[in-house]
């Protein structure tokens, strides 16, 4: 006996169905894409003075007590990425005592961050002259200190100082007070701001601390290279052995 023949059961379509049948899907894959909110930006996180544990109760009336809570604070706020006005909304959560009561009496009249450390300072520590400050700033140069850490407290004295500092003449005295390795590499004539030369300072400072092996003293050799000189080639044309900063571990 013959097998049956198969039946097609599947169901056929003309060209001018399957032609629309297509433009049907294309105009919903189309709307849909339109219809997809566009992807936003990453944006830097904004910090506050939550997790800052420095505080003030203005009962010492010591000038240092002041300048270590006033270099404290605003160390974090640089590191934590804290706006001035977020700063300047979250100064009651650092201030207790009587500098929490002096506080209330004057925060409907300042305006600035600035203004807030002026006050702070002038109320509680006498403000030190301005050779006084320049003496602290000139006192010591820059050692084992991360180059961060080590701008950010020079840059702390600039904000002390009653009147304000040349931008040229701030990054003058910064460049003066680095490390040789950093200075070296850097040419100060091709800087222009204090955040191009911390990039700067910190590219060094990746470049020998990642990227050089260490030699038999244990420290990184560093292969002098300008960044007044194309990528591919060292002073000279030649590998030079880093001295001074490099071989105390100054960068």
């Amino acid at each position: 006996m013959a097998a049956p023949a198969p039946v097609n059961t599947g169901a056929t379509l003309s060209e001018a169905q399957f032609t629309a049948l297509l433009s049907g899907v294309i105009q919903s894959l189309q709307s849909q894409t339109q219809a997809a909110p566009a992807p936003t930006p990453a944006t830097a996180t904004v910090g506050n003075f939550v997790a800052c544990t420095a505080r003030f109760d203005g009962k010492k009336n010591d000038a240092d007590a002041v300048e270590a809570f006033i270099d404290n604070i605003v160390t974090y706020k640089e590191c934590a990425n804290v706006p001035d006005h977020i700063a300047l909304r979250g100064m009651p959560m650092l201030l207790t005592g009587e500098a929490a009561v002096w506080w209330q009496g004057i925060k409907a009249t300042v305006q600035t961050w600035d203004d807030a450390i002026k006050r702070l300072r002038n109320m509680f520590g006498a403000p030190r002259p301005a050779h006084w400050i320049f003496r602290e700033i000139f006192a010591r140069e820059q050692e084992d200190e991360h180059v961060d850490s080590f701008v950010l407290k020079i840059r702390a004295h600039f904000a002390r100082l009653p009147y304000e500092v040349p931008e040229k003449m701030k990054i003058d005295i910064i460049y003066g007070l680095l490390s040789d390795s950093i200075r070296k590499c850097v040419p100060r004539e091709n800087i222009d701001s204090i955040d191009c030369l911390l990039e700067r300072a910190r590219y060094v400072r990746h470049s020998v601390y990642n990227v050089n092996p260490l030699n038999a003293d244990g420290v990184p050799d560093v292969q002098e290279h300008r960044f007044d000189q194309p990528s591919s080639k060292f002073s000279n044309g030649r590998y030079a052995r880093r001295r001074g900063g490099a071989r105390n571990g100054r960068l």
